[in-house]
């Protein structure tokens, strides 16, 4: 009994990851400034 055809080939998109996960952010890799930097407002 053949539920359906595409549960059986799996999708290309599941097969190969997208670039994006692939690759980090660049935001992600690198800290922001403000993360680095204390806020003056905040003093």
């Amino acid at each position: 009994m053949r539920r359906r055809g595409s549960p059986r080939l799996p999708t290309p998109d599941s097969r190969l990851p997208t670039p994006d996960s692939r690759l980090p952010t660049p935001d992600s890799r690198l800290p922001t400034p403000d993360s680095r930097l204390p806020i003056t407002d905040y003093q």
